[in-house]
């Protein structure tokens, strides 16, 4: 028999778009290696300059990332958190707040590891929201303003040299 707080779990996960094509076992795994976190408004989940061992993802909520004290990006529910540093073994390029109560799905670098030998097309869902986010960020970023070129000549005057 299935237990009431697996099947909210469940649920929970697949209403998230990365998880929805997994299947109820594949979401059982997901949530055994990975815990959540419910933050409140203003309240901190990434800070600049941290290790990246953790990647999160958005159950519900929307999270501003800051960089300098002022609003970089905003993400929604479905969309992974902390992503590029993760899986570049980086520091934390910014700080992610909650914007209002968010519930976050976090998964330790072992634990992913581990889901990901068992469900490799996991990363992929994840590669494609990061590069679907990448997409909507080019279309809306400014169009560069031409620029005067830089061309440099170095021409012979006579005969001799000096």
């Amino acid at each position: 028999m299935t237990d009431q707080g697996e099947i909210s779990e469940l649920s929970l996960l697949k209403s998230v778009p990365l998880f929805a094509q997994l299947t109820d076992d594949e979401l059982s795994r997901t949530a055994q290696f990975s815990s959540r976190l419910t933050l409140r408004r203003d309240e901190i989940l990434i800070r600049e300059g941290d290790d990246a061992e953790t990647l999160f993802v958005i159950l519900r909520g929307k999270l501003v990332v800051l960089l300098d004290n002022r609003e970089i990006a905003e993400l929604q529910q479905g969309e992974p958190v902390g992503e590029l540093a993760f899986f570049a073994r980086g520091k934390r390029t910014a700080d992610v707040v909650a914007a209002r109560t968010s519930t976050v799905l976090a998964i330790e670098r072992e634990g992913y590891e581990a889901l990901a030998r068992e469900l490799p097309m996991l990363t992929q869902h994840i590669l494609e929201s990061v590069a679907d986010r990448m997409s909507r960020l080019t279309a809306r970023s400014q169009t560069l303003a031409p620029r005067a070129g830089r061309i440099i000549a170095i021409e012979g005057v006579g005969d001799t040299l000096v």
